[in-house]
């Protein structure tokens, strides 16, 4: 498994991060010329915290470009567009790992002094990662935010459904039909507990895990149409249509990308 998916082996908090600085084209000032740059879209189904201390980038919610801020939170699902630079990173928390409550902190809020230290600490966590060239020996929850950040509590019986998707999206058992007639749920009632417990629709968060996954088989195999149609995908155009809509970019891209990101290496976490 590439190093930088990791699960917090105490709550099962699972957390993709790019420790390594993403090579883009530098913004140049807080000035940024967004039209020249080539702003991308994207559409990811987690908690996407984008940060850079150093290197001005920019950001659109829906309300216009954010260009002043170190860190930016994206809700799941929130579609945004992206200029981003040099020294940018990125952090993505699964939903359904996550409490939503936590994420509304006021660590998250700009402008305050809470979040002010709050980027601090981020951002010498990442330096000690780097510095180290490995995952030090605490989970990374506690290693970039100082804490655990606390679990979704979550009926038991979405609790399984959520964990066959995450684990084989793309496998007939991980079809509405099956997922229900194994919870004795009609695919109706499956669906609606679904969205009550996630608010969003239980195909959505099939596809979206789908397209995270592919993220390791991308890395590990080097044709793509290969890490496509062992992701589930029909061809590698249905493939690149996919990581179009989610990350903004062409297959091709994101599988340098990830692999110029996964450069570090930690354990396998060992379950109690």
């Amino acid at each position: 498994m590439a190093a930088d998916i990791f699960v917090n082996p105490e709550i099962r908090h699972a957390i993709l991060v790019e420790p390594t600085r993403i090579v883009g084209r530098t913004l140049q000032s807080a000035l940024i010329n967004i039209e020249a740059e080539r702003p991308i879209s994207r559409l990811l189904g987690g908690y996407v915290i984008y940060f850079s201390v150093d290197l001005p980038f920019a950001v659109d919610r829906g309300a216009g470009w954010e260009c002043d801020h170190k860190l930016v939170v994206i809700r799941p699902y929130q579609s945004h567009r992206l200029v981003r630079c040099e020294g940018l990173r990125t952090i993505l928390i699964e939903p359904e790992s996550v409490c939503p409550q936590a994420m509304e902190d006021a660590h998250w809020c700009t402008g305050t002094d809470v979040h002010r230290a709050w980027v601090k600490r981020i951002e010498a966590a990442f330096n000690e990662w780097e510095t180290l060239g490995m995952v030090p020996d605490r989970s990374i929850d506690q290693m970039i935010f100082g804490e655990n950040l606390p679990s979704r509590p979550l009926d038991p019986r979405i609790a399984r459904v959520i964990e066959q998707i995450s684990h084989c999206p793309s496998d007939p058992e991980s079809h509405v039909l099956a997922l229900a007639g194994r919870a004795g749920f009609s695919a109706s009632r499956l669906s609606h507990l679904f969205r009550s417990q996630l608010d969003i629709p239980i195909r959505s968060f099939r596809a979206w895990k789908r397209a995270r996954n592919s993220i390791v088989l991308t890395v590990n195999e080097p044709v793509l149409l290969n890490a496509a149609l062992d992701a589930g995908y029909a061809d590698e155009p249905h493939y690149s249509r996919s990581m179009r809509k989610y990350f903004g970019q062409h297959a091709h891209v994101m599988q340098r990308h990830w692999r110029h990101a996964m450069t570090f290496r930690a354990p396998e976490p060992q379950w109690a």
